[in-house]
């Protein structure tokens, strides 16, 4: 049994270690951010949701997540379910980029403008490889 820890604990320490050393492939672009603008803008129906993607790849470390501190009026709208839908690869190879998905439920007239990046969880000390914000305006 301690055998097996051991190896299991090699073999992930080794693929830790060569994804780490691969180049950094960000994920197709969306669109560009402009300065100071939303990628997307949308309108959701207090009390309704909407759903709302973004091309992602966790299969090389990367992952979008909300940037609260640079979001703002979130008290508009409630993040209610999130996941990731993988991509289908015609020749069945595995890692293909997928979309990242999260469900926005309006709860009072207002607009939040959510802020995305795009990076790997480790690297907190490197740019993210991209930005994104949705800007959702909540209406009766």
């Amino acid at each position: 049994m301690a055998s097996q820890l051991i190896r299991w604990t090699s073999i992930m320490l080794a693929a830790l270690l060569l994804s780490s050393c691969a180049p950094s492939r960000a994920p197709a672009k969306i669109e560009p951010l402009p300065p100071g603008g939303q990628i997307r803008q949308q309108t959701v129906t207090v009390g309704k949701t909407i759903q709302v993607m973004l091309v992602s790849n966790p299969t090389t470390g990367f992952s979008w997540t909300i940037d609260e501190g640079r979001s703002a009026g979130m008290e508009h709208i409630r993040i209610v379910d999130e996941g990731f839908l993988p991509g289908e690869s015609r020749d069945g190879l595995v890692g293909a980029p997928g979309r990242q998905w999260w469900r926005i439920r309006g709860e009072s007239t207002g607009t939040a403008t959510i802020r995305l990046s795009y990076q790997r969880s480790w690297e907190q000390d490197i740019p993210p490889a991209e930005l994104a914000a949705i800007s959702v305006k909540v209406i009766q």
